[in-house]
């Protein structure tokens, strides 16, 4: 056959607590095993497989996932191999529309094996699309139990799901003091707090000793599971930082951090402490006092993404540049007036376009708005003439009427369609142009995603997602 086949696999967190702890994505095997047996009991060429392991379904920026769709539109294969098609994602009305409209415009066969489905002789099915809403169902369901369950025990207990730097759990479960990590935390605390060190210099005083990183600590000397695909390997100034502004170090514990301000839960000597309140406090004015150095400079590191790894740029204040950084290597950089430039004119470009647009449809507004009225003064003017040949109306009134009607219909063939309101309107491009001093503020405005685009050393493109 001349098929080329695709097979998909996705493995989410929530899955694989499901299957064992200790056969870390075997799910993952399992699923590329069932689909090869497949795929060579139908005489399919596996073209390649795309393997999304640790990601929700309803996140649709998965890399293998992405990169799969990027293929498709290249014609690198026309079947697309599922073991069901929850693991295409768990909203029904994204997987719908990949199923009804994406992949049939791409000419894509999809097969779903558990769920019997092959989009070739696809029947209108009602089945099919049942367990797609189950499966967004479950997904949201799934999601409501875990928040009311998390903000029940958020109001009476520290929540501890995963040990914290300078922490560890005893066989019992309880996160007592783990004394190695413990003297790290105490260590930055007192770097910060008595010395005043910045945190970026502490991060190259540990990384200079050898210290582990949070991540790694816990990976390689706990033997928990990693966090991260990749536990960090160095220090950086936002990793001491995350540490020397938490105030959980005090024994104390904050629930609901990720939770607006207004609905954190603090609950007071929760479990032991690592250092006092006053050390705390300490470092907390330092840390404000560093911040407060030279904090004018602005960048748009929200904005700068690269398309392939859907990575946000990183921005050096030293270099001026952005860069892609991918397992402590740089991949590329560019210069920041280049990304500056290119997007203001460009947002210079699009306002001006709409303010354009806007005026023709004002002026053409103007032109309806005047030929209507011309249209109804003229049928005036005509029913006039006719009261008076019947006689209905006398020689005076009928004069009287007429000189009005004559001069309305005068001036508004007269009025100009340019009025003090169009002319305001396109003094708007002009004071555009004079806002170089909030250059910042007009691109993130416009623009929602910088997509930057590498297809060699020396060629970088870039593609615009206005908000």
């Amino acid at each position: 056959m001349n098929d080329k086949v695709a097979i998909y696999v996705r493995l989410s967190r929530e899955d694989e607590d499901k299957i064992d702890n200790n056969k870390e994505s075997k799910s993952i095997d399992n699923q590329i095993n069932l689909l090869k047996i497949f795929a060579k009991e139908q005489g399919f060429v596996v073209y390649q497989i795309y393997s999304d392991d640790g990601f929700s379904g309803a996140d649709f920026n998965r890399p293998a996932f992405m990169q799969m769709l990027f293929d498709m539109e290249q014609k690198k294969f026309n079947v697309l191999l599922l073991k069901d098609l929850s693991r295409l994602g768990r909203s029904l009305h994204k997987v719908g529309d990949f199923i009804e409209n994406v992949f049939p415009a791409n000419g894509i066969r999809v097969i779903s094996v558990n769920d019997k489905y092959d989009s070739r002789f696809y029947n209108d099915d009602m089945s099919i699309v049942l367990r797609s809403f189950l499966n967004d169902y479950y997904l949201k369901e799934f999601r409501k139990k875990c928040k009311k369950s998390r903000e029940f025990y958020a109001q009476t207990k520290h929540l501890n799901y995963y040990p914290k730097y300078g922490y560890r759990f005893n066989e019992e479960g309880k996160e007592i003091i783990d004394e190695y990590s413990a003297n790290v935390v105490k260590r930055i605390f007192s770097l910060i707090a008595n010395n005043s060190v910045s945190c970026g210099s502490v991060a190259k005083i540990l990384n200079a000793e050898g210290i582990l990183t949070r991540s790694a600590y816990a990976s390689q000397v706990l033997k928990l599971k990693a966090l991260h695909k990749m536990p960090a390997a160095k220090w950086n100034a936002d990793k001491v930082w995350s540490i020397a502004t938490d105030y959980e170090y005090c024994g104390h514990s904050i629930n609901l951090a990720n939770h607006k301000k207004n609905q954190r839960i603090l609950l007071k000597n929760t479990h032991c402490l690592i250092i006092s309140e006053e050390l705390y406090c300490k470092a907390q004015k330092q840390i404000q006092s560093h911040s407060k150095v030279k904090r004018n400079l602005e960048h748009l590191g929200c904005i700068i993404v690269d398309e392939k790894s859907r990575k946000n740029l990183l921005f050096s204040k030293k270099q001026q540049v952005y860069f892609l950084r991918e397992n402590n290597r740089k991949i590329y950089s560019i210069s920041k007036n280049i990304i500056d430039t290119v997007l203001y004119l460009d947002c210079i470009a699009v306002i001006e376009e709409m303010v354009e647009k806007y005026i023709a449809l004002r002026k053409e507004k103007c032109v309806q708005n005047k030929t209507r009225l011309l249209e109804e003064f003229n049928i005036k003017y005509s029913s006039l003439i006719d009261l008076r040949f019947q006689n209905k109306i006398d020689e005076k009134t009928y004069i009287k009427k007429c000189n009005f009607l004559s001069e309305k219909i005068e001036s508004i063939e007269k009025e100009s369609i340019e009025n003090t309101e169009l002319e305001k309107i396109k003094d708007l491009i002009v004071k555009l142009r004079q806002m170089k001093d909030k250059k910042m503020q007009v691109i993130k405005k416009v623009i929602k995603t910088c997509y930057i685009i590498k297809s060699d050393a020396d060629n970088i493109d870039i593609k615009l997602r206005y908000s």
